[in-house]
């Protein structure tokens, strides 16, 4: 059986839809039936299932996580008997706007060769021709460095180029082999004149010392012992039409090799003939032929064999992939040398190689022969009521097949050919249909050898088993074998603001053999390609040989040359490029529209709704205008503009980010009114405080309302925290806090189809994301290719994909090997050992260090505990010795309770396993815990206080213990007190200061919302009326009468700086006061200095940026993040930071906001030791005025203040 996974987009951008259709069939293309039912996983994150409705077929969407690792990608689907894989790369990437072909009037050169003659061909991807510059460039190499050629020409038609091979090859004839090619290589780089966009492809051509080589042909199928055959000899010219030397006349003897002399324009040529082929020692020879004549409904052939003796009977067997599909044994009286019988070929054998076979015996003696043909199928045609259209069209799109009455399945797809400049296409192909066919012996490895006996290959090769009383000749005998290697080349104005890149995706059913839609054109001027396919049950797989190309076209269109963001006061040079393939020369009205004043105008009449300017555009030509806007409103909007003549009119949108300079600083408060048996009335104040240095207008300030607590972490979950994910470590702070948000929304009832399949679909690419941080050893590290794993992030990990087991697929394979590497990390005194490194200390939280055993032993023995639960087999049986040896450990240490944290995780541990000391622990752990404004919380940092409470990140984490320690106490009055100084601490997204207190804040709020049970108190008691008062305005809520999820959010004006909160009833509320400014970057920092120079390049569009950065500690820092904003219109170049990846300078990179926006990841900063490294800048797009880049460092510490 087989399973083909294609359709993948083989070139992903960062954070997008995928769609995989994966086909699952036997070895005749034939579907996998219902009955079948067989389970597919693709590896290690999602499981499917075939099944009635989809007979064969399963069609599905994934996303990739929001940074996923760039690279090579392979999907793997496993099943019973079945598999199958399909690959494609994740990378940030621009289609390419037009391609470029070049044609070589020749497949190889030689030195002698005089001229080459190249044409040169650009067209966008909807056939008109581009105007650009292009520059050709022929180099010789590795051998000869020095260029033979280098042009620059101006064309908008195709171009033929003549280039002079011999120019600058005077070194190179020795450098040449007689046989094998050099490698020519030939660079053209083209850059269309009106954008300034760069196409380049590189052509390579083999270069050859001599214009012909020798192949032996004609070779006899076989050859009788001592008998004469002729071998024929081809001169082949390096241009591939060749001259058929005469016949020579030879006579096979075994381990003979002949050696034939000829002479060939003047030219004494030597060669060897290998004879490859068989003798059949009993001199029986029997020959096959076939007479093909069928339609598609009547498959028959007649098959002749003809013998040299006669014969008393014969057997003629249809065979493919392994299956006898038809026999016929012929037995005569009177002994024949010629029969000839009729076979009929199964109409679900389509894309099948078919062999038959005819063997008799004589004298004793087990003589056959085979014959191989192709069968020739119909192909899935797809029908299309217009070749051409324009955007937002309705377009018929018709698929026909085998015309039949029963049920089959048919599917579309529709990909932009824009992405198909970039990468191959991975469709379904007649070439993957054919290997995938190539049928997989089963016969014992005796049998296989490629020099046994003819006869004997006759049924080895056919996967058959001989069994007779007849002699059957198995001799094997040994021949020599030469190959040459060859070098190989390879009515209504309608908006334009739809612009997928994959348009159609989708399977439909059919009981005739067609399907017909229609579909809607996307707004791309561009073409697409439609491939289908139909999978019928019992005539299995057909495809398209021929795709339908459908070209979107308009004959006059504009296009916006604009960067991703501008910032407040910069000045934008907004480009509208307007081509026209009219039959005339038009004068077009351009406007720019700004109905809402997001921008200016920075011309004369700037506060204007839109602004209108003239152009004329000659017939297939290209016209630019250029519109000065600057900065009003800071958000995300769309630009829009439409252009008009007399005959044309094209309108279209494109979005564009105008931002504040500076950081952006979030800050929040929290009031909350628990729970009451009867109705209270409260009234409180709270106030948003902004600092004297912020940017003015960018103060946003807003108040939510809700009575689950958790609601606004729901909401948040992708910005819980903000710092960037951008490693192993930092990935779980995504996946812990979904996680245990399901598990409290389903113990609850609360959850809904449609949320819930929102957080499978966010746990499933934080696993996916995960995974791309395991090791061989069965580790997890911070980054990719880390020599050690981390023992402390192994066992957070496994924890974590224990307790998602229940809702995704977690691969059985990643548990075992992770707590198999576990187990291996306990030594001799019951202690776990790390011998990797945590980049991020903050997620050790309490910890402080992955010195503190204490600590690290009982994280480890929590992961082998929930192991043991879960029914997890290892290689170090039995788990609970090595459980033993741990818990031993902790209790042999003196003072081994000293801090609250100690305390509480190892409280925590006690009441976790329920182990007969937990009540030791509590005691110790309640003496340490403080009071603030009625509510417990616990500092790792103080034991006492005189003033305000300093919330750090340890504080919370250690607060979170104390609460999951009440929750396994079912003790309702302490856990409540912590849960509501704990809700009180988190931040505007309803997370916390760093990564490990927002995942043990978020899972101890879930825990204790679970045990508490409070989303099952009645509507009635539930109900509170709460009223928000500021200057200038009031909005009055009335909470409860919705699902208690529900989130009240408004707006306040940016001038408020106090509000008034009023609440009264018998339900709980939580009112959240959240505001955010932008401030200026601070020039310098007491943790980092910097230090960046800029230089300009030859290239006038190029800058090279050297920052030379500093820690200015003793010691080496934590993980750095360096996080750097180009200047608007610029971005950086992806190869030079692969070149600073491959040199370890970094760990990682990350570009985002179309390359303008750029994640560097250092492990750590030696102490005062000063690190350069160069960064170039390619200016893409006009901006004026610049405020210039950003440059932020970001030190991954327990303490709140995180950017530098």
């Amino acid at each position: 059986m087989g399973l083909r996974a294609f359709g993948i987009k083989p070139l992903r951008e960062v954070s997008c839809l995928n769609y995989l259709m994966a086909l699952s069939f036997t070895e005749f293309l034939r579907p996998l039936k219902p009955k079948d039912n067989i389970p597919l996983e693709i590896w290690g994150w999602r499981s499917l299932n075939t099944s009635a409705e989809t007979t064969g077929l399963m069609s599905l969407s994934f996303g990739l996580s929001h940074e996923p690792n760039h690279g090579n990608w392979k999907i793997i689907a496993t099943g019973r008997d079945i598999s199958g894989f399909a690959e494609f790369e994740v990378k940030q990437y621009v289609l390419p706007k037009f391609k470029l072909n070049v044609r070589v009037n020749q497949n190889f050169v030689t030195i002698s060769s005089s001229d080459l003659v190249l044409d040169i061909d650009l067209k966008y991807t909807y056939g008109k021709p581009v105007l650009a510059i292009c520059t050709i460039q022929a180099l010789v190499s590795p051998r000869c460095p020095d260029k033979i050629q280098n042009f620059t020409i101006m064309t908008n038609v195709t171009t033929s180029l003549t280039l002079d091979l011999k120019k600058g090859l005077a070194n190179v004839w020795d450098t040449l082999f007689e046989y094998y090619p050099i490698p020519t290589k030939i660079s053209t780089i083209c850059t269309e004149t009106a954008t300034g966009y760069v196409q380049n492809l590189t052509t390579w051509l083999p270069m050859y010392k001599h214009l012909h080589t020798l192949v032996v042909q004609d070779r006899p199928e076989i050859a009788l012992a001592e008998h004469p055959y002729e071998v024929g000899i081809e001169v082949i010219w390096r241009n591939g039409s060749c001259i058929i030397a005469p016949a020579v006349n030879t006579t096979y003897r075994r381990e003979d090799v002949d050696l034939i002399l000829f002479e060939l324009n003047g030219v004494n040529v030597l060669t060897e003939t290998k004879i490859l082929t068989d003798v059949n020692k009993y001199g029986k020879e029997m020959n096959i032929s076939t007479g093909l004549s069928w339609t598609i409904n009547d498959r028959r052939m007649t098959v002749k064999v003809v013998t040299t003796s006669p014969v008393h009977h014969t057997n003629v067997i249809l065979i493919s992939q392994g299956a006898v599909l038809g026999y016929r044994y012929s037995q005569f009286r009177v002994p024949l040398m010629e029969i000839t019988v009729t076979l009929e070929i199964p109409l679900f054998v389509t894309y099948h190689k078919v062999e038959i076979l005819a063997y008799t015996v004589s004298d004793g003696s087990l003589v056959s022969n085979k014959f191989h043909l192709t069968v020739p199928n119909p192909d899935v045609k797809i029908h299309l009521n217009a070749n051409a259209t324009q955007p937002g069209a309705t377009l018929e799109i018709m698929a026909t097949g085998f015309q039949d009455d029963s049920r089959s399945i048919f599917g579309v797809r529709a990909i932009d050919t824009s992405l198909l400049i970039a990468t191959e296409d991975v469709d379904l192909a007649h070439s993957w249909i054919h290997e995938k066919l190539e049928y997989k012996k089963r016969a014992d490895s005796e049998y296989k050898s490629i020099y046994s006996s003819f006869t004997f290959q006759n049924f080895v090769n056919s996967d058959t088993r001989i069994i007779t009383i007849a002699f059957v000749d198995t001799a094997t005998r040994t021949y020599r074998s030469y190959h040459e290697r060859d070098f190989q080349t390879k009515s209504d104005i309608h908006i334009r603001k739809h612009f997928p890149e994959t348009w159609i995706w989708q399977e439909m059913e059919s009981t005739n053999g067609t399907i017909k839609f229609n579909k809607t054109v996307p707004d791309t001027i561009t073409s697409w390609k439609l491939p289908a396919f139909k999978l019928h049950t019992e005539y299995g797989l057909r495809i398209t040989t021929y795709p339908k190309i459908l070209t979107v076209f308009k004959p006059f269109f504009i296009r916006f040359i604009c960067p991703h963001s501008v910032v407040k006061g910069e000045e934008l040079i907004l480009r509208i490029v307007v081509q026209s393939y009219l039959d005339e020369p038009v004068n077009a009205t351009v406007t720019l529209n700004n109905p809402n004043q997001y921008f200016r105008f920075l011309e004369i009449g700037g506060e204007q709704a839109y602004r209108t300017k003239f152009v004329a555009v000659n017939v297939s030509s290209i016209a630019t205008l250029a519109f000065r806007i600057g900065y009003v409103h800071h958000g995300n909007f769309e630009l829009e503009a439409s252009a008009v003549t007399p005959t044309a009119v094209d309108s279209l949108k494109q979005k564009i980010v105008f931002k504040h300079a500076g950081i952006k600083h979030t800050n929040s408060k929290v009031l909350i009114k628990p729970q009451s048996k009867r109705e209270i009335y409260s009234r409180q104040k709270m106030n948003a405080s902004f600092p004297s240095d912020l940017i003015a207008e960018s103060e946003e300030i807003k108040i939510t309302l809700t009575q689950d607590f958790l609601s606004t972490t729901l909401e948040n979950l992708e910005t819980l925290i903000q710092i960037p994910i951008g490693c192993g470590e930092q990935n779980m702070v995504k996946f812990v806090p979904d996680l245990v948000i399901l598990e409290y929304l389903e113990v609850s009832g609360s959850i809904t189809t449609s949320l819930k399949a929102a957080i499978l679909n966010y746990l499933e690419l934080g696993y996916q994301q995960q995974l791309s941080y395991f090791n061989k050893d069965g580790s997890f590290s911070a980054f990719q290719f880390e020599e050690i794993g981390s023992t402390w992030l192994t066992a957070f990990v496994t924890r974590a994909f224990l307790q998602a087991k229940k809702y995704i697929t977690i691969d059985q394979y990643i548990l075992k090997e992770s707590v198999d590497f576990l187990l291996g990390k306990q030594q001799q005194d019951g202690s776990f050992q790390e011998d990797g490194f945590v980049h991020d200390r903050s997620l050790l939280g309490g910890a402080v260090s992955t010195s503190n055993k204490l600590a690290l032993t009982a994280l480890s023995l929590l992961a082998i505990v929930d192991a043991q639960r879960n029914i997890i087999s290892t290689r170090k049986l039995p788990t609970s010795n090595y459980l033993t040896k741990g818990i031993q450990y902790i209790l042999r240490q003196p003072q081994n309770a000293t801090t609250p944290y100690t305390a509480n995780l190892l409280t925590y541990f006690f009441h976790y396993i329920n182990h007969p000391n937990k009540e030791d622990y509590y005691e110790i752990s309640r003496r340490m815990w403080h009071m603030e404004s009625g509510n417990i919380f616990w500092d790792p940092y103080q034991s006492t206080y005189q003033g305000p409470v300093t919330v750090k990140s340890a504080t919370i984490e250690v607060t979170a213990y104390g609460l999951l320690i009440q929750v396994l106490k079912k003790d309702k009055v302490h856990s409540e007190s912590i849960a509501n100084w704990l809700i009180s601490q988190k931040n505007a997204q309803g997370g916390f200061l760093s990564t490990q207190d927002t995942i043990m804040g978020i899972t101890a709020l879930a825990k204790y919302h679970e045990f508490a049970n409070i989303s099952h108190i009645s509507n009635t008691d539930s109900l509170v009326n709460a009223t928000i008062t500021w200057e200038g305005g009031s909005q009055t809520y009335a909470l409860g009468r919705k699902t208690k999820q529900a989130i009240y959010e408004t707006d306040l004006p940016r001038t408020v700086r106090n509000v008034r909160v009023e609440t009264e009833g018998k339900g709980a509320s939580q009112v959240q006061l959240s505001w955010s400014y932008d401030s200026e970057i601070p020039t310098t920092n007491v943790s980092f200095s910097l230090d960046i120079t800029v230089e300009n390049c030859t290239t006038l569009r190029n800058l090279v940026l050297r920052p030379c950065a500093a820690y200015n500690k003793d010691n080496s820092s934590n993980m750095v993040v360096l996080e750097m904003y180009a200047p608007s219109g610029y971005s950086f170049n992806s190869q030079e930071l692969n070149s600073l990846l491959d040199s370890k300078l970094i760990q990682r990179y990350e570009l985002r906001e179309d390359s303008s926006r750029l994640f560097m990841y250092f492990a750590s900063f030696p102490g005062r030791i000063v690190k350069c490294f160069d960064l170039t800048i390619t200016k893409e797009y006009e901006v004026s005025k610049h405020v210039g880049g950003q440059v932020k460092f970001m030190i991954t510490t327990t303490t709140p203040n995180r950017l530098r």
